[in-house]
């Protein structure tokens, strides 16, 4: 995989409090990096959600789910998630 090298430009105030504090803003890629890969999964759910509406509205009515199939499958997938990161599941 390549890479692209980004400079970010940090107010100079911000860049003197970080060094007060003790931090080397140099070692936060990592976190930048996770931050953004967060942003991005977000932002493709929500492009997903969109389509999977329009796909929705798109059905003839008696082939549209019921507020309560939409709710079933929601809670079905959030447990599997729920499941896969080991995380209790909320009520």
């Amino acid at each position: 995989m390549s890479s692209v090298e980004i400079t970010i430009k940090v107010p100079e105030e911000l860049l003197a409090r970080a060094q007060v504090a003790g931090i080397e803003i140099e070692r936060y890629t990592e976190e930048f990096l996770a931050l953004l890969e967060r942003e991005i999964r977000r932002r493709e759910a929500g492009q997903r959600l969109q389509e999977t509406a329009e796909q929705l509205r798109a059905l003839p009515p008696e082939m549209k789910p019921s507020l309560q199939d939409i709710d079933e499958a929601v809670r079905s997938a959030r447990a599997e998630i729920a499941a896969e990161r080991k995380i209790p599941r909320k009520s």
